[in-house]
């Protein structure tokens, strides 16, 4: 598969989407090995040096131990804190925010977004989403597809395009239930979000999986609606 992204392996898939965090961390794994010679030179040279100046005066070796070692953590902590902070200055693409947003999603699991990376701005979400899985829980049969998902998804779409639901699959491509696609007629409620798939999933699989008879019926009713229209009053 081509996707990377799961709600297992949040770190690689960011990596993923941003290829100047795997430059930062490529670069640090790589200068780790050149550095360690320099560092041990210098670490020979300062206990020379520490050497000479306890002939003299110095603390005892234990305090200057835990001094340097408390130092040590406060630089970590601070590099950290601060790397954190810059990492949430940068905005969050469409497959993060899908992401994030099924994975907080009560009722759903296993989310797995499927997709490839492509190339652009080292600091742009560069993954292409192609179709979204997830299990709605609590069920046998709750296995959603959703083909190329969108950030609407969460909040409102104009189009949502199934690719599975529950043991209906599409057969060639995916059939769109969202309010401006080609099964919206047939359903007597809106579909616009995930939330809304969830709860109509027994009528929508219904329609999915009888869609030839549902699609049929509803042409007869248009019909016949438009032949009392056409009909003269008092005939």
């Amino acid at each position: 598969m081509g996707g990377l992204i799961s709600s297992d392996i949040f770190l690689l898939a960011d990596i993923a989407r941003r290829p100047l965090s795997a430059a930062v961390i490529l670069a640090l794994l790589v200068s780790l090995p050149l550095t360690l010679p320099i560092v041990m030179m210098g670490s020979m040279m300062v206990s020379d040096w520490r050497a000479e100046r306890r002939k003299r005066f110095g603390w005892p070796s234990r305090v200057r131990r835990i001094l340097f070692w408390a130092g040590a953590l406060v630089v970590m902590f601070t590099v950290l804190a601060i790397a954190s902070w810059v990492w949430q200055l940068i905005p969050q693409g469409p497959s993060e925010i899908v992401e994030e947003g099924l994975s907080n999603n009560p009722r759903l699991k296993d989310v797995y977004i499927d997709g490839f990376s492509r190339g652009g701005s080292l600091l742009e979400d560069n993954f292409v989403m192609m179709n979204a899985s997830m299990r709605f829980s609590g069920r046998d049969d709750g296995e959603i597809v959703f083909d190329h998902p969108t950030p609407d998804l969460l909040t409102g779409a104009r189009h949502i395009r199934l690719l599975q639901l529950g043991t209906w699959k599409a057969q060639e491509s995916a059939m769109d239930v969202g309010p401006e696609g080609e099964l919206a007629p047939l359903l007597p409620f809106e579909v616009a979000t995930v939330d809304d798939v969830i709860d109509h999933f027994d009528e929508i699989a219904d329609l999915l999986a009888n869609l030839p008879a549902r699609r049929e019926a509803h042409t007869k009713e248009v019909l016949e609606r438009a032949n009392r229209r056409d009909v003269p009053p008092g005939k």
